[in-house]
């Protein structure tokens, strides 16, 4: 499954040493290592990477550490969305402001805010963790790394949940839109000019949260092309054994983005 891990480890080595296990689970084919980061969390709660990452493991593109640094900006929060600023900006080529941003709402970032909560409260100052980006078929050998260093592993897939984040978006502009349609039918005379006048109002803010929800979605898409790639690129250059899990993963992955790709045509789909 493709996901995001947060593993909270108890000093900087012990993090690096995560970090080196899952850099040589992707090399064996075991996971698929997009991106990664390692934070740390001082004294007075604020975040910041280390010198040097996010690690991007294939030339594939830039966009693979995007939600990496989305994740640390909001694990960072309003006041030390920095961090995440700098990793997003490392990872995506974009403005620092870009995750900032997200940090502010978590909407439509794909990262439910259970988990963002859930992370930072086990994240008490003086602590390390790796923040990476992945595929795995099964949790075993992350968690046996993990397990050797004494750490603590949350996982979330953002992808199935920004995809229902922006259908639900777009219902909700729907729903909305039909309200005062149905409004309006009822009124008359000046009431109903003032309905008009409202709709006109709705249809321009659909429009504009349309526009912002294709982009997301277009974000997403490009980001999916560019894991395919990735893995395409390391199963040329893997050893015979690696290659077929590298290929393995890659049409499994496949499969997911067709389906969501299918749905997400459909959702921005001019109705009749």
């Amino acid at each position: 499954m493709d996901r995001e891990i947060v593993v909270i480890t108890p000093n900087e080595s012990s993090a690096y040493e995560v970090l080196k296990a899952l850099k040589r689970l992707d090399s064996e084919g075991t996971i698929e290592l997009y991106a990664s980061a390692v934070v740390a969390k001082d004294a007075n709660g604020k975040l910041s990477t280390k010198e040097g990452e996010p690690d991007i493991r294939t030339g594939s593109g830039t966009i693979l550490g995007l939600s990496v640094g989305t994740l640390i900006g909001l694990l960072a929060g309003p006041a030390g969305a920095a961090a995440g600023a700098a990793a997003g900006a490392a990872a995506t080529g974009a403005a620092a402001g870009g995750v900032v941003g997200l940090t502010e709402d978590l909407g439509l970032t794909g990262v439910a805010g259970d988990f963002v909560h859930d992370v930072a409260n086990n994240l008490q100052a003086g602590s390390f963790a790796v923040v990476a980006s992945v595929w795995e078929d099964w949790t075993v050998p992350v968690d046996t790394a993990v397990s050797k260093v004494g750490g603590k592993i949350f996982r979330h897939s953002s992808q199935d949940v920004v995809v229902t984040q922006i259908q639900a978006g777009m219902n909700e502009l729907d729903d909305e839109g039909e309200y005062i349609d149905r409004q309006i039918d009822k009124a008359s005379g000046q009431a109903q000019a003032d309905l008009r006048a409202k709709r006109e109002e709705i249809r321009t803010k659909q429009a504009e949260q349309r526009k912002m929800l294709q982009a997301r979605a277009d974000t997403i898409q490009k980001t999916w092309d560019a894991k395919i790639a990735s893995v395409q690129e390391k199963a040329k250059t893997s050893a015979e054994a690696s290659k077929a899990r590298h290929q393995e993963h890659m049409d499994k992955f496949k499969q997911f983005v067709s389906e969501k790709k299918a749905s997400i045509k459909d959702l921005f789909a001019p109705s009749m």
